[in-house]
């Protein structure tokens, strides 16, 4: 997947009226396998927590 795929997708899902969020981590591999052994990628985990919490509540 090319990381233009889910910004195309991100618009296209605004435009027909739904919400979307995207979380960039930059430099993290596709797929969230190996995330855990880099610290710097898990910054998403706690913007995915603060964005549940304000979705859900």
């Amino acid at each position: 997947m090319r990381y233009e795929q889910p910004l195309e997708m991100c618009e296209k899902m605004k435009a027909a009226g739904a919400h979307c969020n995207l979380i960039t981590v930059e430099g993290a591999p596709h797929g969230m396998d190996h995330w855990e052994r880099h610290p710097e990628f898990l910054r998403y985990k706690k913007a995915l927590i603060e964005w549940l919490d304000k979705t859900l509540n």
